[in-house]
């Protein structure tokens, strides 16, 4: 094997370990995102402090959880899209490997 298929095999090896580990990371988000949605739809009186916050303050924070949430899936979404383009830019680097 010559060194530029040498390196070309290693290349592609960190590729696919990159592309396993970045697919762990996504669904590890989907959970994590599943978790926080589970919590925020509990009810409001479900989270009160011995009665020293309103429901409509708890109503608030809940909005402004949920407002917070769609910040975070639109943040992945984009940084999902910016790396799958990384890994497409990799791999029209290597040619066929």
């Amino acid at each position: 094997m010559t060194d530029i298929e040498l390196s070309s095999a290693e290349l592609k090896k960190a590729v696919q370990s990159f592309d396993s580990a970045l697919s762990a990371l996504e669904q590890n988000l989907v959970v994590a995102i599943e978790k926080m949605s589970n919590v925020m739809e509990a009810k409001p009186s479900e989270h009160a402090d011995d009665g020293d916050k309103s429901d409509l303050v708890l109503r608030e924070e809940l909005a402004s959880a949920r407002a917070r949430e769609q910040e975070l899936e639109h943040a992945i979404t984009e940084a999902k899209s910016a790396l799958s383009m990384a890994i497409d830019d990799i791999r029209v680097v290597l040619g066929p490997v």
